[in-house]
């Protein structure tokens, strides 16, 4: 519940669309942490590979 709630409150400055950085406002802990998983889930996908080809 609480990772829904923090993406449907997760932003980007509207005035400056070319920062790429979201807003920090203290409810993006759990959007950072969905991040964090995924890009380790596809760095260990990727050194599997290379171990057993």
């Amino acid at each position: 519940m609480k990772l829904i709630e923090s993406l449907s409150r997760y932003r980007y400055d509207q005035e400056n669309r070319e920062n790429l950085e979201p807003r920090k406002d203290g409810s993006d802990h759990a959007c950072d942490a969905l991040r964090y998983l995924i890009t380790n889930l596809d760095a260990r996908s990727e050194s599997r590979a290379g171990r057993y080809a």
